[in-house]
């Protein structure tokens, strides 16, 4: 009974958390010139499609059993084989929405500047390899047995799509036309579903059977004090330099959501609206940063909703360690390891660009 519940509550997180896909379609979608969107929904589709047969073939072996390197487990011979066993399958159903999810956050960076056919041969090797490998690494692999914490994806899902977003646009240069947002209830219609989708993202991170009763209703309540440090964050960022902005402010939610994914599961509510009163606080100013100093065209603002958010995340969780100096409901947490989980994050993401792009590029 106890599996069954389990089993029925990651299959319904996990469904919702597929929904994000249409969030990400609104919110970039909003922020491109019109004539953009279309290729925004092809995108967001293709990634999909080509996503799902990639990270069954190859992509979950990867990530879950650090195949080919790596045996895989019960004796099987193709890496697909998990289909056999029920709690391997689930475990490849939610890892694929997080995928998934990775790879939709690059795409705001490439809008009106990457070939359509360009874009599908990234998304097949960013969730067939490059997210597979990271995220083997942190939560099967050494950064796990060192005891990283990051329990929905501030590092693995959102640092890491992010910094490979980022170097993506440095490398296809500036758009010949730059735009400003062309239908701001379509974004923020889009923010407002990522936002209810997030709840999927951390909910669905849950463990075990055994850990719902623990995590979930502090994980909940974190999320939302997370959202509403972003937006608040955001708020005062932007009313400071005039007036408020409308697509700060609901980027501010979720830049929110981003940061506490490491350690939704560890910190205090109030430590939790601090966390997105920062995370949403540093857009414009990172915005203007990334813009001016690197140099870099991001037009959904993917550096300071998902690169900064997340790495800001990883080190949050490992601030709170002084807190919990002995474990919280089975987690420990230690600032050092979060740190080199962060650095991990960031070294990966910026070596794994140059590899993917330079390969892209060649064929």
């Amino acid at each position: 009974m106890e599996t069954n519940i389990y089993w029925l509550w990651l299959l319904s997180m996990g469904s919702l958390i597929f929904l994000m896909q249409a969030g990400f379609f609104l919110l970039e979608g909003g922020q491109v010139r019109s004539r953009d969107v279309s290729n925004v929904m092809m995108k967001m589709t293709g990634h999909m499609g080509l996503g799902i047969i990639v990270f069954l073939l190859a992509g979950f072996a990867i990530k879950q059993y650090g195949w080919p390197l790596a045996a895989l487990p019960e004796g099987w011979r193709w890496p697909w084989q998990f289909i056999a066993d029920g709690g391997h399958s689930i475990a490849f159903y939610v890892s694929l929405m997080f995928a998934l999810v990775s790879c939709a956050i690059p795409s705001g960076c490439f809008s009106g500047r990457m070939k359509f056919s360009a874009y599908l041969l990234f998304a097949a090797l960013y969730v067939g390899v490059v997210y597979p490998v990271f995220a083997y690494l942190l939560w099967n692999g050494p950064l796990a047995r060192l005891g990283v914490q990051d329990y929905a994806g501030s590092l693995g899902v959102h640092a890491v799509g992010g910094i490979v977003g980022l170097m993506g646009a440095r490398m296809l240069g500036k758009r010949r036309a730059t735009a400003t947002a062309h239908d701001v209830p379509m974004m923020g219609l889009g923010a407002m579903l990522l936002m209810f989708c997030w709840f999927g993202f951390n909910l669905g991170s849950v463990p075990s059977y055994g850990n719902i009763g623990a995590d979930l209703p502090l994980v909940a309540i974190n999320t939302l004090a997370a959202i509403a440090g972003g937006i608040v964050g955001s708020l005062l960022a932007t009313w400071r330099e005039g007036k408020p902005d409308p697509i700060i402010t609901p980027n501010g939610g979720l830049a929110g959501a981003v940061a506490i994914c490491s350690g939704v599961h560890l910190v205090h509510p109030l430590f939790a609206v601090f966390i997105g009163l920062i995370a949403g606080a540093q857009i414009p100013f990172t915005a203007r940063w990334i813009a001016r100093k690197l140099d870099i065209d991001d037009p959904c603002g993917v550096g300071p909703v998902h690169a900064t958010p997340g790495l800001l995340g990883g080190l949050a969780a490992g601030l709170w360690a002084p807190m919990i100096p002995g474990g919280f409901h089975g987690y420990t947490v230690h600032f050092t390891a979060q740190l080199v989980g962060t650095a991990a994050a960031l070294a990966y993401g910026l070596v794994a660009s140059v590899v993917l792009f330079a390969v892209v590029k060649a064929i």
